[in-house]
């Protein structure tokens, strides 16, 4: 799978769907959003003027929401925001709405890795055709953030779909697909590891991403020495932030 490593996973227990539910949206909620996006003009996003989130903004354990240019419908946004107030009485857009909000994950499409956010306040909506991923219980959103964004779930998800993207550097893993990617089988290293992601993802440091990506191959069972070596390596290039100069912008920390 283009220079992908094994993932080595030999401590599995079930699928992901066993933990989560996935969707994706369609074309009718992108342009149903037409008139309706609004510049943030520096306000932080809330639950009542959440971000509007595009796959581009999208990272591992990091939102770049606010520190680029976005078009959307035709027009250019620095920090895409939608009033749910103005949403509520459409026949489409007001259970797209009440269906979003609230705590989630959301997963960028056609990327090197999966990349992932937590949206742990209820503050971002999807822009499609990003993925919006909930816990079964609300208990486990940083459990199941951390299943995928772990290093062995992003080479199974490249052994399993690699040439489904448009781009030999990235693939396309589709809603349903993530939830049959395998879950974890050690619970202890796991539980560990969603406290890890919830500290990688506030502070941003390699060191963070590194203690975590190091007890999720723990949790999948990724042997030590040269396989888990490669897989890691392999892994922190695919998600490395290139985008580094951007983190005073991000609301990487708000989350």
């Amino acid at each position: 799978a283009r220079g992908v490593p094994d993932p080595c996973a030999s401590c599995t227990n079930g699928t992901l769907d066993d933990w989560m539910r996935s969707t994706a949206d369609f074309r009718q909620h992108y342009y149903g959003l037409r008139g309706h996006v609004h510049a943030s003009e520096g306000a932080a996003p809330s639950p009542q003027a959440p971000a509007l989130v595009t796959v581009g903004a999208i990272g591992a354990a990091r939102l770049d929401w606010g520190a680029r240019p976005v078009r959307i419908h035709g027009q250019t946004f620095f920090g895409p925001i939608i009033r749910t107030s103005e949403l509520m009485n459409d026949a489409v857009l007001g259970p797209w709405v009440l269906a979003r909000k609230g705590p989630k994950i959301l997963v960028a499409t056609q990327t090197r890795a999966i990349e992932a956010w937590v949206d742990a306040k209820g503050i971002a909506m999807p822009s499609t055709p990003a993925i919006t991923v909930t816990p079964k219980r609300a208990a486990d959103l940083w459990k199941v953030a951390a299943a995928l964004l772990a290093p062995a779930t992003a080479a199974e998800a490249w052994w399993r779909h690699a040439g489904a993207g448009m781009s030999a550097q990235a693939i396309r893993v589709s809603a349903s697909q993530l939830r049959a990617l395998p879950a974890p089988g050690n619970h202890a290293a796991w539980d560990r590891a969603a406290r890890a992601l919830a500290e990688w993802q506030r502070l941003g440091t390699m060191s963070a991403r590194d203690k975590f990506a190091g007890l999720m191959c723990d949790a999948y069972g990724v042997p030590a020495g040269a396989a888990r070596e490669q897989l890691l390596e392999w892994w922190r290039a695919a998600v490395s932030d290139a985008r580094a100069g951007d983190v005073a912008a991000s609301v990487r920390a708000r989350g």
